[in-house]
């Protein structure tokens, strides 16, 4: 993909793939958005809305994937995979 080609619409995709394998991590972990918002100090409910939203800060992103016990640059590669290959079925 040539970067002059990527729009905005794909930026937020990948950025909501990304989110979403954040989420799965937490799951795999067994943390509760109550737990994390403790530890970010924020609501559940705001911890809820990153997760909901498809997009969050990337200080958030970094923390939680902390956090859940996995690396943010391993989370985004899965992300970053499943986008090319979602992009390889459209194509």
């Amino acid at each position: 993909m040539e970067i002059s080609n990527y729009s905005k619409q794909q930026a937020n995709a990948e950025a909501a793939e990304a989110v979403a394998e954040l989420r799965r991590s937490k799951l795999a972990a067994e943390l509760t958005n109550t737990e994390l918002g403790s530890e970010m100090q924020v609501s559940r409910q705001s911890v809820s809305k990153k997760f909901r939203n498809g997009d969050m800060r990337l200080s958030d992103f970094i923390q939680i994937a902390r956090l859940a016990g996995d690396l943010p640059s391993s989370i985004l590669a899965k992300a970053e995979a499943k986008s090319a290959l979602a992009d390889k079925e459209v194509a």
